[in-house]
């Protein structure tokens, strides 16, 4: 996997992508006679206000490391090339071909996992957990016990709790009963502040990298306006501008999907970590 990747990789090394439009030569003047003061974020690129109100415009930034990123920057690359015309049409189009399905196959094995996670991982451990908590209601609200619209058992009321009929569960029904999440709610909610607040930081580097593509990088009407050559590199080029379609295809296709899919993943984690039952595997699964 690791030397496919590295094939691909390889495969791919001239299309390394900068985002953002190119400073005039007022602004690199302003820039090189003003402080120094480095970036607070990579992904940040675009216009930002100062306290004055005047427009200070920062350096493009790199595309990212992720194989979005990989897949996104091939497939600008070649589909400007294949509207320019060129001479290796035919690795263009394999080049293209590749990008497209590298996309949809990040797509397809994100899609994939997240209902395996649903199926296999979520739903029995809820299952399990929810029959452990409803045998114990049973045992210690007796005949005060009523079915509730899930087909658990739940006593009636507080006052008919006995709490003398614990010792009639079994060592292991204690244990089982004793590991509830919800049972120590400060120690399971550090936990899931951890994996939420995760999951909100993967979700923010995806809604920065989609602002500085869609709305910081200019709208052009040809594609011959798309690419620029950075200073002193052959590798390197500047996403200067993007079509209309190509926005809509890599909001469609690639920002919309990963934002959905940490979503949705920070709503199962949650899900199957409250319902693990173990504290141990609780801290585990959640770090």
């Amino acid at each position: 996997l690791f030397r496919s990747l590295s094939l691909w990789h390889q495969l791919v090394m001239s299309t390394t992508a900068l985002v953002g439009p190119r400073d005039s030569q007022e602004m690199k003047k302003s820039r090189d006679s003003g402080s120094d003061e480095d970036d607070s974020d990579g992904l940040e690129s675009g216009i930002m206000d100062d306290a004055e109100g005047e427009h200070i415009e920062e350096e493009p930034s790199a595309m990212g490391e992720d194989i979005y990123a990989l897949a996104m920057a091939a497939f600008i690359r070649d589909y400007v090339w294949m509207h320019r015309g060129t001479k290796a049409s035919t690795l263009r189009v394999v080049r293209f071909i590749l990008s497209l399905a590298n996309i949809a196959g990040c797509l397809f094995l994100q899609m994939f996992l997240l209902a395996a996670v649903w199926k296999l991982l979520c739903s029995s451990a809820v299952k399990h957990i929810q029959e452990d908590y409803s045998f114990y209601e049973k045992t210690m609200y007796g005949d005060h016990a009523h079915l509730n619209v899930n087909n658990h058992w739940r006593g009636d009321a507080i006052e008919f709790l006995d709490q003398s009929k614990f010792d009639i569960l079994t060592s292991d029904q204690k244990h089982s009963v004793c590991q509830i999440p919800l049972a120590h709610w400060h120690y399971t909610l550090a936990i899931l502040l951890i994996w939420v607040f995760t999951c909100i930081s993967d979700l923010r580097n995806t809604m920065m990298q989609a602002r500085v593509l869609l709305c910081g990088v200019p709208t052009v009407s040809d594609t011959a306006q798309v690419l620029e050559h950075t200073d002193g590199s052959s590798i390197e080029v500047l996403v200067a501008g993007l079509t209309l379609p190509m926005k809509l295809f890599l909001g469609t296709f690639c920002f919309l999907p990963r934002i959905f899919a940490t979503s949705a993943l920070a709503f199962l984690g949650c899900r199957w970590l409250l319902a693990t039952n173990s504290l141990a595997d609780v801290m585990l699964n959640g770090l």
